[in-house]
């Protein structure tokens, strides 16, 4: 679940946008596994294309309100992300992004965070995150 408590809800939520589409049914992978690693829901098109997205519900607790997108996206890939912004009234925002460009940009801002700073470019416990701003 993200930070905030909203990741449900934004998963809940992104499944039954998804759903809404023609041609489209979707799922939460987290009903059927506690905690998915890599992405929360699965989507497929009637031609049997199958979208694994990664939702991501903007934090709460900070200032700037990023999307943080975790530490295991390498090991466990998603094809996209859907960013919902739950700080918003109804209905959310969710702006889509391929999960490749997400995944460089959070890397290298990582990378810039923690360079300045005089600090490795390992993850270790600061996951990449990805500015408001930039979606």
């Amino acid at each position: 679940m993200a930070r905030g408590g909203m990741g449900d809800a934004a998963e809940r939520y992104v499944v039954g946008r998804i759903q809404a589409l023609p041609g489209w049914i979707a799922r939460n992978a987290n009903d059927t596994r506690t905690n998915q690693p890599g992405f929360d829901v699965l989507a497929m098109d009637a031609s049997g294309r199958k979208v694994l997205v990664s939702v991501k519900s903007v934090s709460t607790g900070g200032v700037r309100h990023d999307y943080a997108i975790g530490r295991s996206f390498a090991r466990h890939p998603a094809d996209l992300y859907a960013f919902v912004d739950v700080t918003s009234p109804m209905p959310w925002p969710v702006y889509l992004a391929g999960a490749r460009t997400v995944e460089e940009l959070a890397v290298e801002r990582h990378r810039k965070y923690q360079s300045d700073r005089g600090r490795t470019e390992s993850l270790n416990s600061w996951a990449p995150k990805i500015s408001r701003s930039l979606l």
